[in-house]
């Protein structure tokens, strides 16, 4: 399943799925599609396991490695799909662990989406200014954008699946009427930077995350740290012309 961004905002389910944005409802559908998977590939063999959490504990070798491999997919079951088969030729008939799921991911990012980059100049260096600027710079995983503002690379990210919608309206208290639209860089551009000194940690704002119900956690001083998390692309063109 894949839509793109020619689809309407409120039926675009690769967004409902972002292990970031809703972690519950992309664990319990991720888990429903694996015990499925597994099913259909195993035919009248079926399994020994009865339910989708044998399935979990039998597969991997902690439940955070499964919600890690739900993170990398970024709501889209196909690359679900690819990177478990890509993690499970690493484990070698053991059960996966956490170093194979990130190693997959990246892998999986490199031959898949990274690839199509080589179409798009622009849209190849605007995702690594991204990078430099929010992951390793901002040590965030998502920036914010004003809801106004459209530009062909960013939307092109988006179709690849190299950005993802975690937030399509959000707007600060103190800027009452401006909106901006949440976006989150995809893992696998990161998953390199896990556990190294540029390891984002927080998602719009360092050591700050979505709440359980999915709203963003502001820090005290909300302007300025709302202030800090857009991105200004006339930077990029900027940075781009000089470089």
């Amino acid at each position: 399943m894949e839509l793109g961004s020619d689809i309407a905002a409120d039926i675009n389910l690769d967004d409902y799925f972002v292990y970031d944005v809703s972690a519950d409802v992309a664990l319990e559908f991720f888990r429903t599609l694996l015990f499925k998977h597994l099913q259909a590939f195993a035919g009248e063999r079926e399994l020994k396991e009865r339910d989708e959490i044998a399935i979990i504990n039998s597969v991997f070798s902690q439940e955070r490695v499964f919600a890690e491999l739900v993170r990398a997919s970024e709501g889209v079951p196909r690359d679900f799909i690819n990177i478990l088969q890509l993690a499970a030729m690493r484990s070698d008939q053991s059960k996966i662990a956490m170093n194979e799921v990130r190693i997959a991911a990246k892998d999986w990012y490199e031959r898949d989406k990274q690839r199509n980059l080589d179409t798009n100049e622009r849209a190849d260096q605007l995702l690594q200014w991204i990078r430099d600027k929010v992951i390793e710079g901002k040590r965030a995983r998502a920036f914010l954008l004003r809801s106004s503002h459209s530009d062909p690379s960013i939307e092109f990210l988006f179709d690849e699946r190299l950005l993802h919608i975690a937030k399509r309206s959000y707007s600060a208290k103190d800027e009452p009427g401006v909106r901006y639209r949440v976006w989150k860089v995809d893992y696998g551009c990161y998953v390199d930077l896990i556990n190294t000194a540029k390891s984002p940690t927080g998602f719009l704002f360092p050591d700050t995350e979505l709440s359980d119900a999915g709203e963003i956690e502001v820090p005290e001083d909300d302007y300025r740290a709302v202030r800090r998390a857009v991105l200004d692309l006339s930077e990029f063109e900027k940075d781009n012309a000089s470089g």
